[in-house]
């Protein structure tokens, strides 16, 4: 049976034949080097560390940097500035940051890294930008739990008898916990 549209084109087989064809994701898609040559975690299979390796506040500063891909992509590193704009600290000549660095310390908001698609995906700040795992985390199981104790001991003013003074004790405590998740119709 041979569709009919109205209009002046009958002919749309090319629509049929786009809005038909299959498209499947590129499974074969490299990893990064970061994921392939970590090694296994910590874990109770897998207490022990393969090798110690003390080091010192100062190396970890020097790797993270050397690693960082946020100082890499914004170029980090020595500037050559004039005579005038180096200051003088202690007999040391310091040239000031370059500005991608400037950038860094000043507002490290506006730097852009690969991270930033997710840092999108899960922003809560406005649902103007709100991102997809961030809406959706509005429909997500919450837990809350609530224990109160009250403690009441009051002398009273009429005494039933000499021997027993009126005193009102009382121990009470209330705990409340709850599951709660919101539908997509509104309810809890």
């Amino acid at each position: 049976m041979q569709p009919f549209y109205l209009g002046e084109h009958d002919d749309m087989a090319h629509y049929i034949g786009v809005a038909t064809d299959l498209e499947y994701p590129d499974a074969n898609v490299e990893s990064l080097t970061e994921t392939t040559m970590a090694e296994e975690p910590f874990s109770l299979s897998n207490p022990e560390p393969k090798e110690l390796w003390d080091l010192t506040l100062e190396e970890a500063v020097q790797i993270s940097l050397h690693n960082s891909k946020v100082l890499k992509q914004i170029g980090g590193g020595v500037s050559s500035t004039s005579f005038s704009n180096a200051s003088l600290t202690a007999g040391v000549f310091l040239a000031p940051p370059p500005s991608g660095l400037r950038q860094l310390a000043t507002t490290p908001d506006g730097v852009s890294t690969v991270y930033n698609p997710a840092l999108q995906e899960t922003n809560v700040a406005s649902t103007a930008t709100q991102g997809v795992e961030s809406a959706l985390s509005a429909f997500d199981a919450q837990w809350n739990t609530s224990l109160f104790w009250d403690r009441t001991d009051r002398p009273q003013n009429v005494t039933p008898s000499i021997f027993f003074p009126g005193v009102s004790q009382q121990d009470t405590m209330t705990f409340q916990s709850e599951i709660t998740k919101q539908s997509a119709s509104g309810a809890q």
